[in-house]
């Protein structure tokens, strides 16, 4: 998609429009299309939420929030992968044992 620099004055209903005529909406399905991870539907709520009721956001509003609500949803997922619950829901799934000395058993 190419974005030249009218793009930048674009809100409201006009980005909206804007929007649907870039064939954006095929894009917002829920398959994750971009990587397959889930992280992709989080990138694309704020579109989703803007396509339902478009708001006064300019379009780098809309990306903004959108790269907002990736990073939070990235530094959360990074928070539980260091949390008791993830290293222990790890050590089952991975079936992994230990001595009474709190060593791995090979």
């Amino acid at each position: 998609m190419n974005i030249d620099s009218n793009v930048e004055d674009l809100r409201g209903v006009r980005l909206w429009k804007w929007l649907n005529n870039q064939f954006i909406l095929p894009k917002l399905d829920g398959n994750c299309p971009f990587t397959g991870y889930g992280f992709d539907e989080t990138l694309l709520d704020p579109i989703r939420e803007f396509m339902k009721r478009p708001s006064d956001l300019t379009y780098f509003e809309l990306m903004k929030e959108c790269i907002d609500a990736f990073c939070l949803a990235y530094a959360d997922d990074v928070d539980y992968s260091y949390s008791d619950e993830a290293v222990e829901e790890n050590i089952i799934i991975n079936e992994y044992e230990f001595d009474s000395q709190g060593r791995r058993e090979w």
